[in-house]
């Protein structure tokens, strides 16, 4: 098992209890080499707003989830003392995200080089693509 793959299970990415991941019940479910799957809940309490077609997820919360996925699977291609963070994002967004149903992010590491990674995300709910991420990440000492 890579570095990434172990410091991901160790940092309980898996089981968060704090931070963002926690806010947004993030958990993440499946962890290979450079790759990630996670799984979040965003309300309509803490996340929404209300429109005249009823309550929608907020953006920013859907591009936090997506931040969340594309750092893990730069995480999951680290080598031993690194740790990513996040240079730039970008997210296109396909249709409003619903509160009350599971957000799955599934993310690669698609290159790497030796203090950069390049990931893409893609978010679904009920198997609809809501949105598509990518990012830069930089590798930093951890």
């Amino acid at each position: 098992m890579r570095y990434g793959e172990r410091l991901l299970r160790e940092f309980g990415a898996l089981e968060p209890r704090t931070g963002m991941y926690a806010n947004l019940d993030i958990r993440v479910t499946s962890v290979e080499s450079g790759a990630v799957e996670l799984v979040a809940n965003p309300t309509a309490e803490a996340h929404g707003f209300s429109t005249g077609r009823g309550d929608i997820i907020h953006g920013g919360a859907v591009a936090t989830i997506a931040d969340c996925a594309l750092a893990c699977a730069a995480l999951a291609a680290a080598e031993e003392g690194e740790v990513p963070a996040t240079a730039d994002l970008r997210i296109e967004f396909f249709r409003p995200t619903m509160p009350g149903l599971p957000v799955t992010a599934s993310a690669e590491c698609r290159h790497r080089t030796r203090r950069l990674a390049y990931c893409s995300a893609t978010l679904t709910q009920e198997g609809r693509v809501v949105a598509e991420a990518r990012a830069t990440l930089a590798y930093v000492s951890g």
